[in-house]
């Protein structure tokens, strides 16, 4: 793996661990819906994805 490629590796688990770390601290404090926002694009694609998949009645894979 190259320098680069583990620069961003580093970075994209700092933004999930962040969002992760963020969540929790609202759902510990609210019941109303949250929103997530971040300026990492590939993050919030991964958040989304698994967030799909635990949805019940939602196709594995999706």
């Amino acid at each position: 793996m190259s320098i680069a490629a583990a620069t961003q590796c580093v970075a994209l688990e700092a933004e999930l661990l962040a969002c992760k770390e963020g969540i929790n601290l609202a759902l510990q404090w609210t019941l109303l819906p949250i929103i997530v926002v971040a300026d990492c694009l590939v993050a919030l694609s991964m958040i989304r994805m698994q967030r799909r998949r635990r949805q019940p009645g939602a196709e594995p894979g999706f």
